[in-house]
Parts: structure tokens; sequence; C-alpha cells
């Protein structure tokens, strides 16, 4: 991915395991089915001019990708975590409902509010998360094997942390479902923001080349 460099990677098999029992309640037959491979990554911006995987929902690699998280700061290079999961059985292809978020990191160092906000005079920005997902269904054959799988139902997630208090919470497109301003007698006002929105998914005509 342009502008990251990785730090780590990882690949999880998952199996599902039945078991008959005999009439003394020990085992007597077993079988493993419905094999499936979870991937992750993480990476860390080193670059103000990057980008981000554009398709939520979309074959990367070997995996379907379902969850994009990045994490910015004001102490800090911004951080994205991919995960994904793929089955060696009808493997998915770049064929599922998907859609492009739009959503971009337009500086490695330092917090972003993708939220799009305005603080109040004398705050600042602390921090900014986001997190774009979709839910995923899988179905198995007769056998126990992977047979067909579906995106859907994605959902955009940003929490925007400042010191002080905010002008304007976010822009229109969000929905704010959370505003939290404490005050201590020993440190500042902080002000949390959770805004959310959801992003219609598609079945690309045609399949997209990634």
């Amino acid at each position: 991915v342009a502008g990251w460099k990785m730090q780590r990677t990882g690949k999880t098999t998952n199996k599902d395991r039945d078991q008959a029992l005999g009439e003394t309640g020990n085992e007597e037959s077993s079988a493993l089915f419905n094999e499936k491979h979870d991937y992750s990554a993480n990476l860390k911006c080193v670059a103000n001019s990057n980008t981000v995987p554009v398709n939520i929902g979309a074959l990367v690699g070997h995996a379907v990708l379902t969850s994009i998280a990045i994490s910015t700061n004001n102490k800090s290079h911004a951080t994205m975590d991919l995960s994904g999961h793929n089955h060696p059985a009808n493997a998915h292809a770049n064929t599922l409902q998907q859609a492009a978020h739009g959503i971009a990191v337009a500086k490695k160092f330092g917090a972003i509010d993708f939220l799009g906000g305005t603080g109040a005079t004398g705050s600042a920005l602390v921090s900014g998360n986001i997190t774009i997902a979709c839910q995923h269904e899988d179905q198995e054959d007769d056998a126990g094997a992977h047979l067909i799988g579906e995106n859907y139902n994605c959902l955009i997630t940003a929490v925007t942390v400042w010191t002080g208090r905010v002008a304007t919470p976010a822009v229109a497109a969000w929905d704010v479902t959370v505003q939290e301003v404490p005050e201590a007698n020993t440190g500042h006002i902080t002000t949390t923001v959770t805004g959310v929105k959801t992003l219609t998914l598609a079945v690309p005509t045609p399949p997209p080349v990634e």
C-alpha cells in the first residue's frame, strides 16, 4: 500500500469440530469441517501522500477485506489495521458486494478529525480514529465445507478527541451518537465525539481488477 510500511501480518486457520459420543459418554468419532483463514495486517504511515485500500468488501490479496481501522494521534504516525478472510473450499472471488469508502489520510503524523468538526477557540485535536467495516455471512454445503458468502451492512464509525470544546462536532453527513465533555479539577477539559454513517454495498459490474 503506497505510503505505508508493513509492521506485522497474521494468518489464523480455524476449523469447526464435531464429535459423537458412545454409550459411556466417551468420544467414538470426530470430524473437522468448515476451514476458514483469517488474515490481518498492521501498517504505519510514512508519507503524506499515501493510499488506503479503496473498496471495503473487495478481494485484496488472498482475503475479502471486511475491516479497515485507521488510528491517528498528536504524538505518533498514523497506523492502519486491515482484516479479512477466505476459505480453501469455494474461495471468495472479487465479485461480492463492496463499496468505495472515500476515506483518506491527509498526513502521516499527527491527529486527524475524520468527522470534519470544528474546534472552539483554544481547542486542539488529540486523536482521531475511524473504522470502516462490513458484516459477512457464509453458508456451508451438505458436508460442512464453505459454499457461498456475501458482504452486507457496512458502517463507518469515527471517534475524535479534542482538548477543549468543539463548535461543530461533525459535518452533516455523520450521525453523532456520543458527545462527551468530562471535566476534572486537575485536568483540562476534553471533548470526545463519536459519529456513524452507512455505506451502500453493491456487486461490482464488471468486477474490478485489484
